[in-house]
């Protein structure tokens, strides 16, 4: 063979080791910019809708995994095809978070790109020597259709005590309606006891994927059955149409026993000029203020009526603004009351209280922790229940 033929395809040889060792980084480039992006689609709204994130974040996402599984057909190395292994997995890792958006938005998955997608993955997996696209693509499937149709638990509980708190399950139906009854120990009165504003519904589908549900609210056709103990209330979730049971909890938080900070302000006359006192306090590395008690007409209700308004604001907490659920409020009575809020991002928050007792005289509003609320909350889990 002539020498120079020999050198020519040494020089062919390095070449397409450049070309390949090029490819492989920027397959790796495009999954890091796919997966930068997905961080601007971890959002969803209600009333569901398509996000322009979604498709710009899933758009670059696809992208990145075309052109590994395309560099992957141009490489025989050992070493590029794990690089452009580790550029597939990042850039999958990227879609998930739209896709997983979509889901968190419509209780269900985009199907019309999610089938296409997995079939593709596993003939172009295959075809590429990445043989473990299309067994994890394999393997995901299979343990979907598994947990998705598991059975419900032969002996599920409808009643659950712990820490003195119970709960009892009236009704779980595929319309996505879930009646429950709270019940604090006999002998209290269960406001003062438990935050019935801020309960929680925690259920899953296939053991990991989070139900949707909305904030549980008082049921008041049997209102005036119940002992001062008890509440039944009714909440709304969305379990997809695919799964036949669901992994059902719901969180109660309990008022810690001391509050973190707390103030006591007076309650204005109607006719009372606004005061320009300010109340403060400071604990639990968190500081209350209060200010601007005086009676206004309602920014929430329609038609408009006479509400006692206040300014609420306090810092110290990990998170820029607030919750509301770090507060209460209660008379001198020690009834607690409804507070309805508008964050300010804690630089000035309207709140109103639209039911205060007509006796009510005198006003405590304390603050908890995160901490205090984590340590009080009481999560009961019934297991994998059928959905009827």
């Amino acid at each position: 063979m002539p020498a120079n033929a020999s050198t020519g395809e040494q020089n062919d040889s390095k070449g397409d080791r450049h070309d390949e060792k090029r490819w492989s980084f920027v397959a790796l480039l495009f999954a890091f910019v796919a997966l930068l992006l997905s961080t601007q689609a971890m959002n969803w709204t209600h009333p569901a809708r398509v996000r322009a994130e979604w498709v710009l974040a899933g758009g670059a996402a696809l992208f990145a995994v075309a052109f590994a599984l395309w560099s992957s057909s141009r490489t025989s190395s050992r070493k590029f095809r794990l690089l452009l292994a580790a550029a597939l997995a990042i850039a999958l890792l990227a879609l998930s978070v739209p896709v997983y958006s979509y889901y968190r938005a419509f209780a269900d998955f985009p199907w019309t790109l999610l089938v296409p997608l997995f079939v593709v993955l596993l003939i172009s997996g295959w075809v590429v020597r990445q043989r473990w696209l299309p067994v994890g693509c394999i393997l995901i499937v299979a343990l979907f259709i598994i947990t998705a149709n598991e059975s419900a638990q032969a002996k599920v509980p409808s009643s659950i005590t712990k820490d003195q708190v119970t709960v009892s399950i009236q009704e779980l139906s595929r319309s996505g309606h879930v009646l429950f009854t709270v019940k604090s120990a006999p002998g209290t009165r269960i406001e003062e006891e438990l935050d019935l504003e801020n309960i929680e519904i925690e259920g899953r589908v296939c053991r990991v994927l989070p139900v949707t549900s909305w904030h549980p609210r008082p049921y008041h056709q049997d209102e005036d059955q119940l002992l001062p103990y008890e509440a039944r209330l009714i909440s709304v979730y969305f379990p997809p149409g695919w799964s036949k049971t669901i992994d059902f909890g719901i969180r109660v938080p309990k008022w810690p026993s001391e509050p973190a900070a707390s103030v006591t302000v007076p309650v204005p006359q109607p006719d009372d000029k606004p005061s320009k006192r300010e109340y403060e306090s400071e604990g639990g590395g968190l500081r209350l203020n209060v200010k601007h008690v005086l009676w206004s007409i309602s920014r929430h209700t329609w038609p408009a009526e006479q509400v006692l308004a206040l300014t609420i604001t306090y810092d110290g907490y990990r998170y820029s603004g607030w919750k509301g659920e770090e507060l209460r409020v209660r008379d001198q009575n020690g009834r607690t009351l409804d507070l309805r809020l508008t964050g300010g991002g804690g630089t000035g928050n309207y709140c109103e209280l639209p039911d205060l007792p007509p006796d009510a005289t005198e006003l405590t509003i304390d603050i908890f922790s995160e901490q205090q609320r984590d340590e009080a909350s009481v999560s009961i889990r019934f297991g994998r229940l059928p959905i009827d």
